[in-house]
């Protein structure tokens, strides 16, 4: 009766969940139980063997009970639909060897999904297999990197869907999660990474991040973690807080991402074969990296976020050179940039360029850079946003009326400065804008240009 009574609920809450998005509400994805963690082993547990418990140092041979628990391989082994596995407290540190032919060796804590069998069908959205601290616990994934060597774990591999992962702390690996490259003829669905803290993150020669979603993946989750990694000038700008490729309705929401080369980082790949599904960058905290973001994403809706002043760049197509990389139909809202740039580098014949997005109730600090090198018409669609400096095109600069008179775009824009809680831009609750500011309640929407800062960064 329990068990009916929370799948009833959980069904309940999809279903609202469908209506906020929607609604156009912020969107925050929910995959879980609706009984509290605190009970969960009470109510689910007791009634059938659905959970197991691990520890550092812990035997191979344990039973995997919380008054036995075993290793973290043994453990995950055992995994299948509805499961919960809980770590407890301490460091787990001990990495193996995994050989994946032609494509190379790999040090990893964790490979869910590959060194034991993939699970067809898929556990499915209300049967979830999660991987979480014990209630209370202080869970630390240690990869061990060693800078001199390069040489560390790339912590969890990920090549199942409908997997968990919450409330651990990961640090020094060379990838903190990784999921779907497995290569691997199904795909990984819906795998949910939050409310995890990466410290690290020393994947520094090209193309990885603390979280790496791969071409295999299909809608995943990443919300809720701070990403915290070796420093702004280490690593290529390949490295980042949050790396993907193939862009296949993934939701970046809620994070904070700091001490990175690139904050968040879409690789060149894409998928024309099935369409761009869409995806979601929102309400993101984008402090002390290099690089804000390098997007060659297209159908994205970026909204709600702070890219600070020592983040860098904002950037979408960032032209390296590959054919029909993308960049274009995405939706640019609400967000506060301190510099932002569509890079385009090539005519439209291989649209190398960033075509046809949409730019609304932003605010831009630094110089807008729209194809600052090229005369291709970029087709974007611009109204109601705040300069505080010019527009950049075609090797020219632009005044906010010389803009509007040149390209008729930005007609209910504005330019000049804003006036904020606290000048300094030290806290995200500084980007709040006062009453009589410029830009105040002046969206298209009857909101204030920028973002709504009670949205963005980390939830309780």
């Amino acid at each position: 009766m329990i068990k009916k009574l929370l799948k009833l609920l959980k069904t309940m809450s999809l279903g609202l969940l469908a209506w906020l998005d929607a609604a156009g509400a912020e969107p925050w994805v929910v995959y879980g139980d609706m009984v509290h963690r605190s009970d969960f082993e009470a109510v689910h547990c007791g009634a059938k063997d659905d959970c197991f418990y691990a520890a550092p140092g812990a035997s191979t041979t344990a039973s995997c009970t919380h008054g036995d628990p075993c290793a973290l391989r043994t453990a995950q082994a055992l995994l299948g639909g509805g499961d919960v596995l809980y770590l407890l407290a301490g460091t787990y540190n001990d990495s193996f060897l995994f050989t994946e032919g032609a494509y190379g060796d790999y040090e990893m804590i964790m490979a869910f999904g590959r060194t034991h069998v993939f699970q067809t069908p898929q556990p499915g959205p209300w049967n979830r297999v999660t991987i979480t601290a014990y209630p209370g616990a202080s869970v630390v994934i240690d990869g061990q990197y060693d800078l001199n060597n390069n040489i560390g774990a790339q912590c969890f591999y990920v090549d199942q869907g409908f997997v968990t992962i919450r409330g651990l702390t990961f640090q020094d690996c060379k990838t903190g999660v990784n999921v779907g490259e497995n290569r691997i003829t199904e795909d990984v669905v819906a795998v949910l990474v939050e409310d995890n803290h990466f410290t690290g993150n020393h994947f520094v020669n090209d193309n990885g991040g603390n979280v790496t979603v791969f071409r295999h993946a299909v809608d995943a989750v990443v919300q809720n973690n701070w990403l915290d990694g070796p420093g702004a000038q280490v690593g290529s700008m390949n490295s980042a807080g949050i790396y993907y490729t193939h862009d296949r309705h993934i939701r970046i929401l809620n994070n904070e991402i700091s001490n990175h080369r690139t904050g968040i980082h879409y690789k060149h790949d894409h998928f024309p074969s099935i369409g761009d599904t869409g995806s979601v960058i929102a309400n993101n905290y984008i402090r002390d990296v290099s690089i804000a973001a390098r997007l060659n994403t297209r159908h994205t809706w970026i909204h709600n976020n702070i890219s600070t002043a020592t983040a860098g760049s904002f950037s979408l197509n960032h032209c390296s050179g590959v054919t029909g990389e993308g960049g274009d139909y995405n939706v640019l809202t609400n967000n506060y940039f301190h510099a932002l740039g569509f890079n385009g580098c090539s005519d439209g014949t291989t649209d190398q360029g960033a075509f046809q997005n949409t730019l609304a109730n932003n605010l831009i600090v630094s110089r807008f850079f729209l194809h600052p090198w090229e005369a291709t018409p970029h087709e974007t669609t611009m109204d109601h946003n705040l300069y505080v400096a010019d527009i950049f095109e075609h090797n020219q600069a632009y005044a906010l009326p010389q803009w509007q008179s040149h390209h008729g775009q930005d007609a209910a824009s504005l330019s000049g400065s804003p006036t904020f809680t606290d000048p300094a831009l030290i806290e995200i609750a500084d980007y709040r804008l006062l009453p009589g500011s410029l830009g105040y309640q002046a969206g298209n929407d009857g909101r204030d240009m920028g973002p709504d800062v009670t949205l963005v960064g980390l939830r309780d």
